[in-house]
């Protein structure tokens, strides 16, 4: 009796997990192709551009008629294939490389892009995820804590016709100014109050993976998907 060969389990979730993490890429990737036409706005739209440092999963260039510079948005997605899936106080502030939001890794791809970008506006950098967010985020019931509010201004690329699709959240700057993990680990930083002000970004997470279902726009411009690539040393023109 011969017995099957059968792949390991381990590698089929790896592959799931990464399967998984395209499809809600390019479910991004397709909402802003889509919230640009409608609104009627010039851009370019892009993934996996290496001047984009840590923040590549997509990268949206745009202007309005009668603008002459681009405002450059940088999103990079982080999903959870699990739905009771909780953003935690040591995915922000730990070392690791590869954690979900490492703050320290992000600041320095932050600092690497505005030193990179000319003829543009730099708009914000935004980590997108379906990942849940307290708005309080504990180390432990006595510990030191990350504190975030919503943001309730109105974006044009995360708005639906349910106010509960979409949450976007902006960690608050004193929270982070005062934490002392956060000294610790950016001390050797210029400017710490760059991360709480400009890095501290809005954390878009949206309530379910189906897009929005009543935009009704039929506007057509241009689009170049082939955005400018350039190596780490070189920058990136826009204009």
């Amino acid at each position: 009796m011969t017995k099957k060969n059968k792949k390991p389990k381990k590698n089929r979730i790896t592959f799931e997990i990464q399967q998984h993490g395209s499809q809600y890429q390019m479910k991004l990737l397709l909402l802003f192709l889509w919230r640009g036409i409608k609104d009627g706005c010039k851009f370019k739209l892009g993934t996996e551009i290496k001047a984009a440092e840590k923040f590549d999963d997509l990268v949206f260039y745009h202007k309005n008629v009668g603008e002459e510079r681009y405002r450059v948005r940088y999103l990079q997605a982080k999903n959870s294939m699990h739905d009771n899936s909780l953003l935690k106080y040591d995915d922000f502030i730990t070392t690791q490389y590869k954690a979900r939001c490492n703050l320290k890794k992000y600041f320095t791809s932050f600092q690497k892009i505005k030193q990179k970008v000319i003829g543009g506006d730099i708009q914000d950098y935004i980590i997108g995820t379906n990942i849940a967010l307290p708005e309080l985020v504990l180390r432990n019931a006595d510990g030191d804590s990350l504190e975030f509010q919503e943001v309730t201004k109105m974006d044009n690329f995360f708005t639906s016709s349910d106010p509960c699709k979409w949450k976007r959240y902006k960690l608050i700057e004193q929270s982070a100014l005062s934490n002392p993990k956060l000294k610790e680990i950016f001390e050797n930083s210029t400017n710490l109050g760059l991360l709480a002000e400009e890095l501290s970004n809005a954390i878009y997470k949206p309530k379910n993976d189906e897009d929005d279902k009543n935009d009704d726009g039929d506007n057509t411009m241009e689009v170049d998907q082939n955005i400018e690539k350039e190596s780490d040393n070189k920058k990136v023109n826009l204009d």
